[in-house]
């Protein structure tokens, strides 16, 4: 989010009166949109950069980004006592909030689950908003997945806390993508630059 607010802000800089719409969603439903000409850049993960279906897009990275499993600071999970990581067994006795099926991150938790020979979790709450599953595990037992920059933001405030768990796979880079037939809008691609000049931030 610092990448994107400090290239929006370098953007409204150069046209004060330009209008822009901010959509918050998965990497796979955003690329959609771009797709379909609502979207003129998309900031996240080229879904499958090999496949021939998505050579439409152009894709330039920025950084990568880990993900962190979340729960309430007094989640039994992490009460004292507890030293060093917890083993994915652990985690399977609470239920989960995740992202829609088909988003980056659920795929690295459905490769997770697969590699530990585990079923997916039942009961779920899937959202695409950390707001919601923020306020959520703060009232209840339940863990969520989120960025790490995102995590360690939150826990930095008190408001949750990192559950010490290493996942075995890993997110594919993030960055920039436009669509090849609308990428020469002289916009578009000065906030392209202004994105690429951005710090990205700690993985």
């Amino acid at each position: 989010t610092t990448c994107l607010c400090e290239a929006l802000l370098g953007l409204k800089k150069r046209y004060p009166l330009l209008s822009v719409e901010v959509s918050v969603d998965t990497s796979d439903r955003l690329v959609e949109l771009l797709r379909s000409g609502n979207l003129d850049v998309v900031l996240g993960r080229m879904p499958d950069a090999a496949s021939a279906a998505n050579q439409d897009c152009l894709f330039e990275p920025i950084g990568d980004e880990a993900i962190a499993v979340v729960a309430a600071c007094d989640h039994p999970l992490l009460r004292r006592g507890r030293k060093g990581r917890v083993d994915f067994d652990a985690l399977l006795a609470y239920p989960w909030i995740l992202q829609p099926r088909g988003s980056p991150s659920r795929e690295v938790v459905e490769q997770e689950f697969l590699s530990h020979h585990a079923h997916q979790p039942l009961g779920l709450i899937e959202t695409t908003s950390i707001l919601i599953a923020a306020n959520l595990i703060a009232r209840s037992e339940m863990l969520a997945v989120i960025p790490q920059s995102i995590a360690s933001h939150y826990q930095e405030h008190g408001l949750l806390r990192i559950v010490p768990y290493a996942f075995t796979h890993t997110l594919s880079a993030w960055g920039s993508l436009i669509h090849r037939d609308r990428a020469n809008n002289p916009i578009t691609r000065q906030f392209i630059a202004l994105l690429h000049d951005s710090p990205a931030p700690p993985a």
